[in-house]
């Protein structure tokens, strides 16, 4: 390797190193998380409640979190969430007009 050539690699190196750091410092581009509207039921139908979140598991958690499903014991596994994409519009609002 030509003397030339390890000062070429060093600056690419050095160029990286910085490209990396800006990367690191400036305020990250993350796309926008999408809240959508799940119906989150028991195995057995008796019980469900409306959830906004970012997928079906979110759903099924909070729900179990917001105690909804507490009473009975219920697990995640016993829970489902069903998509009703007409309600996403009132992700904001949290209230769906009935």
């Amino acid at each position: 390797m030509t003397k030339i050539s390890k000062i070429k690699k060093s600056i690419e190196n050095q160029e990286n190193k910085i490209k990396n750091c800006i990367e690191f410092l400036e305020p990250s581009k993350k796309k926008e998380k999408t809240i959508k509207a799940y119906i989150v039921s028991d195995l057995w139908n008796e019980h469900s409640c409306i959830v906004f979140a970012e997928t079906s598991g979110k759903a099924k958690s909070q729900a179990l979190y917001d105690d909804v499903f507490a009473w009975n014991d219920s697990t995640f596994v016993e829970l489902t969430a069903r998509r009703m994409k007409e309600w996403d519009k009132y992700s904001e609002s949290k209230k769906i007009p009935i």
